[in-house]
């Protein structure tokens, strides 16, 4: 580990830089979730806080897989470059910005399939 900026800086300070602000991150969101709810509720009504809800499990959804996809890419890449391949990585890390888009417009086609069906 001798050269390797991970390893000089230390594991307590790389942990505090980055996954203090993946969590703090989440902790907003539901933040956000939690006060969308409230004033939903309170100023528009039950139904339009039903309707929230269940676009809210869509959204969850969609943030899961891309987080899927986006995790198992760095751990391929790692891996890679850990094996001292570099070229390989850059290859796998292109694959992985594909799938997501295509994720994200296959979802966005379902949702406006879905809007149509409803009408």
């Amino acid at each position: 580990c001798a050269g390797d900026a991970f390893c000089r800086i230390g594991l307590l300070k790389n942990v505090i830089r980055y996954v203090v602000p993946a969590i703090l991150s989440n902790i907003c969101f539901f933040l956000f979730t939690i006060t969308d709810a409230v004033f939903i509720g309170r100023g528009i009504g039950t139904n339009a806080l039903g309707a929230m809800n269940l676009i809210n499990r869509f959204i969850l959804v969609m943030g899961a897989v891309n987080m899927l996809i986006s995790i198992g890419g760095v751990a391929i890449y790692a891996v890679r470059i850990g094996r001292g391949m570099w070229k390989m990585p850059i290859k796998y890390f292109v694959m992985e910005c594909c799938l997501r888009r295509v994720f994200r417009r296959y979802s966005a086609l379902w949702v406006c399939f879905l809007q149509m069906k409803s009408a």
